[in-house]
């Protein structure tokens, strides 16, 4: 009798924890109603500083501020011509052709201005992937506003 009761338990308990887990996943990947247009960017940004062009959008610049790219040191992306308070901002690195997960860039807090306006900085960095010392990352710019999503694609040299 107790082995059945304990295994009711652990089935009760399993349930709530297995939907727990299914919402977390599917929260994490749902882009809510907006359909999520991506862009190649043929810029390679360890070179110069890229422009963004996107419709709807005002042009943007950003530019890295160390070249070439080290792994495991900490970095800085500046961005200049953000529309204050009409776009939302993600950047993640993540691998071009081996899954290694997002590795977000964090925004610093802007040195006077006032709001997302003229120039945005963020920091973050590249993981050292044990498996391929030639592993080849992007940078992932999600831009979006009420009613586009687009996520441009920067290839760092490789």
């Amino acid at each position: 009798m107790w082995l059945v009761v304990h295994k009711l338990v652990l089935f009760a308990l399993a349930i709530p924890a297995l939907l727990l887990l299914f919402y977390s996943y599917v929260k994490d990947n749902a882009t809510d109603t907006q359909a999520v247009q991506i862009i190649d960017n043929t810029c390679f940004i360890e070179n110069k500083p890229c422009l963004i062009s996107l419709p709807h959008i005002s042009d943007l610049s950003i530019h890295l501020s160390q070249i070439p790219v080290p792994a495991m040191e900490q970095i800085t992306l500046t961005f200049s011509g953000i529309p204050k308070d009409q776009l939302s901002l993600k950047l993640w690195f993540e691998g071009k052709d081996m899954d290694m997960g997002k590795h977000y860039l964090l925004p610093l807090p802007n040195k006077g201005n006032k709001g997302m306006d003229a120039v945005t900085e963020f920091t973050g960095m590249i993981p050292v992937c044990s498996l391929d010392e030639n592993m080849v990352w992007l940078l992932i710019v999600e831009l979006s506003n009420q009613d586009l999503l687009f996520r441009v694609r920067f290839p760092l040299s490789e």
